[in-house]
């Protein structure tokens, strides 16, 4: 099957990078298009390159996915991602994967939380951990996203992005919650430990960097839009 079909209605290509209110992101879709129009293209890192069949009437794809696996494929969709802070990220992803009881899908890096027990810092430090946000957008820059959206401001983005696309009222319901019982309290310890806190701002500095010019380019357009209102 063509991945670039003329009569595609193909309209968001939204990539969700792990803990940054991407369920709720797909969830939105799925509100907006109906469930049968969302695909979710979750695939196992050995086959993260192949693409789904996409049927015509698809109207958005939704997933873990680098936005580079799409590239060549409808050049019509819009590009959808949302970043959080570096640091709040892996603390979150740290903290979820340590509240399972057995390894998930022989993840080795999984394997490493729970068995060996081995720290947030050391965490950070594993091959593909400190660059997640670049990973997944996978060299294009923000400004060619069409939607670059904050999860620590996951309500007001969203209303922007349903100003700009033309969606009407959303039901948001509530936000997926840590599942690790003292996340919030374990969480904040990581936070108050300065010389933690030094390690990860060092290991995660270029990551730091690219969530700054997504806030950037947060202020240019939430600025825009306030001077487009008093018009």
């Amino acid at each position: 099957m063509q991945h670039h079909l003329k009569n595609s209605q193909l309209e968001i290509i939204s990539v969700h990078i792990p803990k940054t209110a991407g369920t709720t992101f797909g969830q939105v879709l799925a509100q907006i298009y109906g469930d049968t129009q969302v695909i979710f293209d979750n695939p196992q890192l050995d086959c993260i390159n192949q693409i789904p069949a996409i049927e015509p009437q698809l109207r958005a794809i939704h997933g873990h996915f680098p936005v580079g696996k799409y590239a060549g494929h409808f050049p019509h969709a819009k590009r959808i991602v949302w970043l959080r802070h570096p640091i709040n990220r892996i603390l979150s992803h740290y903290f979820y994967l340590k509240s399972f009881s057995e390894v998930h899908n022989n993840d080795p890096i999984h394997r490493l939380v729970l068995e060996q027990q081995i720290s947030v810092v050391e965490f950070a430090e594993q091959e593909g951990m400190f660059n997640v946000l670049s990973g997944f957008t996978d060299g294009l820059p923000l400004v060619d996203f069409y939607f670059v959206g904050i999860q620590e401001y996951f309500v007001d983005d969203l209303r922007d992005l349903a100003m700009m696309m033309g969606w009407q009222q959303l039901d948001v319901g509530s936000f997926n919650q840590n599942p690790h019982k003292e996340y919030n309290s374990s969480r904040l310890g990581v936070l108050a430990d300065t010389k933690v806190m030094s390690k990860l701002a060092s290991l995660l500095s270029q990551e730091i960097k690219l969530y700054q010019k997504a806030l950037d380019l947060r202020a240019k357009r939430r600025s825009i839009e306030f001077l487009l209102m008093r018009r």
